[in-house]
């Protein structure tokens, strides 16, 4: 339902999208390379969309349970500072869920490198620069596998930075 309205706005769904990846890899003769792109941009994409939907979910939810709390203050109701206690117990965990999870941050992260990936595959298909010479293939791959490595590393980067950060307050004091 969500694709279906977005195409009805003219907005880029993920179904046009994916549907879209094959003149990313169309001019790719090996077929383990041409597969392996697929599969990498397929789930660069499938994630970078599923962390963007919940992150507009959770806000939205957010936005109106925060916007809920002065109407339900207001209509003066016998239970109101039990309902706006948990309502914003509720918004508390929500925010804390979108700050821990930094699922605005990963979606970002996960676009950005979907698009890193499909400029890659374009100057392929267009045979510009390196891809100009012999070994065009050979070298996509290896420009694709950089980019991936360089997202693990920034993966790695923030989902232990806390740990480490908490390891270097444990031993200032010695």
């Amino acid at each position: 339902m969500f694709d279906r309205t977005c195409e009805n706005l003219g907005i880029n769904t993920l179904s046009k999208e994916k549907e879209s990846l094959e003149m990313y890899t169309s001019k790719i003769q090996d077929e383990y390379i041409k597969n392996r792109i697929d599969h990498i941009l397929s789930w660069y994409i499938n994630k970078a969309t599923f962390y963007k939907r919940l992150f507009y979910t959770l806000s939205v939810i957010l936005l109106v349970i925060n916007a809920s709390i002065p109407f339900i203050n207001q209509l003066g109701l016998d239970d109101s500072p039990i309902i706006i206690t948990g309502i914003s117990t509720i918004a508390t965990i929500i925010t804390g869920i979108l700050t821990l999870f930094t699922m605005k941050d990963t979606w970002f992260r996960y676009r950005n490198h979907v698009e890193l990936i499909k400029s890659q595959c374009s100057l392929f298909n267009g045979q510009v620069g390196i891809y100009s010479k012999d070994n065009r293939e050979k070298q996509l791959i290896r420009n694709i596998e950089s980019i991936i490595d360089d997202e693990r590393g920034l993966w790695k980067l923030d989902k232990f930075k806390e740990e480490n950060d908490n390891k270097g307050e444990d031993n200032d004091g010695e």
